[in-house]
């Protein structure tokens, strides 16, 4: 898909996997991780925490984003 979209090489794209830093790394080095690997309903809820999250630590009122 990627070498269709940006007209890339399998070893152009290969590398950039590569480069890539591992799952559990950049779940480490994150603030907030969303794990979208169960229900549609349980991942939206888990964004929808993290949204509240973020507005609370920026001082923004959540009811200005509806939830879905």
């Amino acid at each position: 898909r990627t070498m269709t979209r940006d007209g890339a090489t399998e070893d152009d794209v290969l590398a950039r996997i590569r480069a890539q830093l591992p799952l559990a790394e950049k779940a480490s080095r994150a603030d907030y991780v969303i794990d979208n690997a169960g229900s549609l309903e349980v991942t939206l809820a888990r964004a929808d925490d993290v949204l509240d999250a973020i507005c609370r630590g920026a001082g923004v009122d959540v009811s200005r984003y509806p939830r879905l």
